[in-house]
């Protein structure tokens, strides 16, 4: 995969994609990374987000998902869904977040740019 930008570098687990379904399932992708606990103000998180999709589309996988997206998490979701994602599925009270009591996680989707 596309190393992330050097900011991303910095601040951030490596992303990884992988095949959830071998055999016919192998049209869809899932990816998943996180950042440290430093700001992301200088787009790290959407960095890492646009790198998987180029990498899938590479790839010539046809969609992605995300399956866990807290919903809490508001930054997150808005970036997702400046990356095209929607909302497909929602997880009920699936994190017990601290402070926000029983929190839901989102699954997201996209399809990705058919690539020739």
């Amino acid at each position: 995969m596309p190393g992330p930008s050097r900011a991303a570098s910095r601040r951030c687990q490596p992303s990884a994609c992988r095949c959830d379904c071998p055999g016919s399932g192998t049209t869809w992708r899932s990816s998943f990374s996180w950042a440290t606990r430093t700001p992301v103000a200088d787009g790290v998180d959407r960095d890492i987000g646009e790198a998987a999709i180029d990498h899938a589309t590479e790839l010539g996988y046809r969609a992605m998902q995300s399956t866990a997206i807290v919903a809490g998490n508001a930054r997150m979701v808005a970036i997702w869904r400046v990356l095209a994602f929607r909302v497909i599925g929602t997880l009920p009270s699936a994190i017990r977040h601290p402070w926000n009591g029983d929190v839901d996680l989102y699954v997201m989707h996209r399809f990705l740019p058919y690539r020739t």
